[in-house]
């Protein structure tokens, strides 16, 4: 190993707190989100499903059954909605004619439906209505979050919405309020410090940690803020490949994500994992292999 891959630069004690926080968290248990993956959701039997959960980029959310992300309007007052006219057209309200169908993730007893003033069905989710956004191109986009429009905010119902009414189902308010708290919005702010973390530290420009790959972007891989991460510190490996689920280039390249991900393949729960198809140094790469190796891959 290189006197360069040697370097490990320590980061502030404040990081530490974060992998303390994340033993903290701890779900609510009883829910049925932690069976979400992504894409359109199924029901039971195999079945395209009205309703159901998906894992993307928010966290597990509400999905349609095409996979399309579906939102909450704050100004509707309870099951009522407020969107009409050119509102629901730019959010188009997620219509049925029959009774919906459950997908994975999806809590039956929370969905039910409510009547529109032109007489239309509107699928609710523990009393909101849900809406679809026009500006959202493909399953998976989020590009409706947080967005301010005709008099009120826009919510994907993800991490914070989702626990807090199983809590609510399963016990109550006391146990709403501690799944929102813990399995919600402490779980979302620890995923966004995490990302934040990775990007400030893995993106220095060779501040911190180092180099396996030459590349043109100033990544790094950095010891400290890959045990916080998980595997997410190996930057420069992941942007070397990009599309790895493992990404560890060294036996002291802790990547605990991807052993997570190789682990569940060889159980058979996950399928067409991808993996570099050549680590090796080509001839008149330097010790370390710092230099590009070929762009091959393959699944396994």
């Amino acid at each position: 190993m290189s006197t360069k891959a040697k370097r490990l630069i320590t980061l502030p004690a404040a990081g530490a707190l974060l992998v303390l926080a994340a033993l903290a968290v701890a779900g609510c248990g009883g829910g049925g989100s932690s069976n979400a993956s992504s894409g359109p959701p199924k029901t039971a039997s195999g079945a395209a499903a009205t309703v159901g959960v998906s894992n993307e980029g928010l966290g597990n959310i509400l999905v349609n059954s095409k996979g399309r992300t579906l939102y909450l309007f704050s100004r509707d007052s309870g099951t009522t909605s407020e969107c009409s006219g050119a509102c629901a057209v730019n959010w188009p309200p997620l219509r049925v004619t029959g009774k919906p169908t459950i997908g994975s993730g999806a809590k039956a007893s929370l969905i039910a439906t409510t009547t529109r003033s032109d007489g239309a069905r509107q699928v609710t989710y523990n009393g909101h209505p849900l809406y679809l956004f026009k500006g959202d191109g493909k399953a998976g986009d989020t590009k409706g979050e947080a967005l301010n429009a005709f008099g009120g905010n826009w919510y994907a119902l993800s991490a914070v919405i989702i626990p807090g009414a199983i809590g609510y189902a399963f016990g109550g308010v006391h146990t709403m309020t501690g799944c929102i708290l813990f399995s919600g919005l402490f779980r979302s702010y620890l995923m966004t410090m995490a990302t934040s973390l990775v990007n400030s530290v893995c993106h220095s420009d060779g501040r911190y940690g180092y180099r396996r790959f030459d590349l043109d972007d100033g990544t790094t891989n950095e010891f400290v803020t890959t045990i916080l991460t998980f595997g997410e510190g190996l930057h420069n490996n992941h942007h070397r490949f990009p599309r790895d689920a493992y990404i560890s280039h060294a036996w002291y390249e802790i990547d605990i994500n991807g052993l997570i991900i190789l682990g569940l393949g060889k159980l058979g729960l996950v399928h067409d994992i991808f993996a570099a198809g050549s680590r090796t140094p080509r001839s008149g790469d330097s010790e370390d292999g710092k230099r590009p190796v070929a762009d091959t891959e393959a699944m396994v």
